[in-house]
């Protein structure tokens, strides 16, 4: 079971790393668009409006991986939250089609099992 655990850990932190990553790519393309759109146009708007779309975008996808990096975290080093957290975003992963939909289950199915709420259990135990 600790393997599938540490599995499940280092998944969610290759999930959340490429969320990042994904998030730094569209913010560089956002930016240097509305620079572009700044030195070919005179309409200060094309550039506000072309900078300001890509950094939401970047906070929406920068914000939904940081879960995945803290549950990988926390599952991980076995800590008491780690089951909890990674319950809730496994759930929250299987409306992401295909690779989060996969991950999700593998999540639950994982941190459901009853070797796995022993763990977590005596890791609250000793943290107490």
């Amino acid at each position: 079971m600790d393997k599938r655990l540490q599995t499940l850990g280092i998944l969610f932190i290759v999930y959340g790393a490429m969320g990042l990553t994904a998030a730094s790519i569209v913010f560089l393309v956002f930016a240097g668009a509305g620079v572009i759109s700044g030195l070919f146009s005179d309409i200060f708007a094309m550039t506000f409006i072309t900078s300001r779309v890509g950094l939401i975008w970047t906070a929406v996808v920068a914000i939904s991986a940081i879960p995945a990096l803290l549950s990988g975290w926390a599952i991980l080093k076995h800590n008491s939250w780690g089951r909890t957290t990674g319950l809730i975003f496994g759930a929250l992963l299987l409306f992401e089609a295909p690779f989060g939909t996969a991950l999700g289950i593998y999540a639950l199915r994982t941190l459901r099992n009853e070797d796995a709420v022993k763990l977590f259990k005596s890791a609250k135990l000793q943290t107490a």
